[in-house]
């Protein structure tokens, strides 16, 4: 649908202006719907795709097990079967694994988003490298997450309000958090210049670099 001129408007009364902006809106709206339609049409063939394929891999190997016991070929069909039950669970530990890494990845996001409101501004960038580097999740028999924070190697904290409070006491973090007296300049990161902060900033990115945190 073509876009309105200042043209278009010229001489027309309100009711017919309004006609206009309600034929504009009903166009906006179809095109949505359209697609919206295409969308979930493209999302419909795409799995038909893969149940096709999969019910033609499936199969194969029905048509490669029933050629073996015709043959008579058990040392064929064992290999045929070792084959099968290796695939099968290649793709169980896949599908396992694409299922824990979106896990990890929603709750680490989701501890990070809560630490960061530690940082002071003008050291976001370092202080999120460090926060990523201490971060630790794992995951219990029941599924539940296990958070732990690590420095220098060590378990420092086992939990988000224990670490807050550890890192507030770290040499190395009080350079990062807000309000915080950063320690060798004895300069307060939430008061600071500009030019200090940078400063520190640049200091502590030469730290990181150096550990291997980038």
């Amino acid at each position: 649908m073509s876009e309105f001129k200042a043209a278009d408007f010229e001489g027309k009364t309100p009711e017919e202006l309004m006609v206009m902006a309600n034929e504009r809106v009903n166009g906006l709206v179809t095109n949505r719907d359209s697609f919206r339609s295409e969308k979930d049409a493209a999302t419909v063939k795409a799995q038909e795709a893969l149940q096709q394929a999969e019910d033609t891999r499936k199969a194969l190997q029905l048509a490669e097990e029933e050629k073996l016991k015709l043959a008579g070929d058990m040392d064929g069909l064992k290999s045929h079967y070792e084959k099968v039950n290796a695939e099968q669970l290649a793709s169980i530990k896949a599908e396992s694994d694409k299922a824990r890494n979106a896990l990890l990845d929603r709750d680490k996001t989701s501890v990070m988003a809560d630490l960061q409101t530690m940082l002071h501004p003008d050291m976001g960038y370092a202080g999120k490298a460090m926060l990523s580097s201490a971060l630790d999740i794992s995951y219990n028999e029941e599924g539940k997450a296990i958070t732990t924070f690590k420095h220098n190697g060590e378990v420092v904290a086992d939990s988000v309000e224990s670490f807050k409070s550890w890192a507030s006491e770290n040499a190395d973090y009080k350079q990062v958090l807000k309000g915080v007296d950063s320690g060798g300049a004895g300069v307060t990161l939430s008061s600071g210049t500009t030019g200090v902060s940078g400063s520190v900033q640049s200091r502590l990115s030469q730290r990181l670099r150096a550990k291997g945190v980038n």
